[in-house]
């Protein structure tokens, strides 16, 4: 029986990742390990608040964290 697999993208690179584990944890840790201080996550296609990120991953779930920019930020 095949599961779905859960990925995480970050600066381009796609990961698979074990279902179940702590999402907030998951994605402060890439993001870190990504160097990025501010991120915005993309679950599913949509960009979601921290407030609605789910506790846990699930299987099939698709992650990317992508870097957060400032509105008239020009460095």
């Amino acid at each position: 029986m095949a599961t779905e697999n859960t990925t995480l993208t970050v600066n381009g690179s796609t990961n698979t990742i074990e279902s179940g584990s702590s999402f907030r944890d998951t994605v402060v840790n890439a993001a870190r390990d990504a160097g990025l201080g501010k991120f915005r996550v993309i679950l599913n296609g949509s960009e979601i608040d921290p407030a609605d990120a789910p506790a846990t991953l699930d299987a099939g779930m698709s992650l990317e964290i992508r870097p957060y920019e400032v509105a008239g930020n020009c460095n």
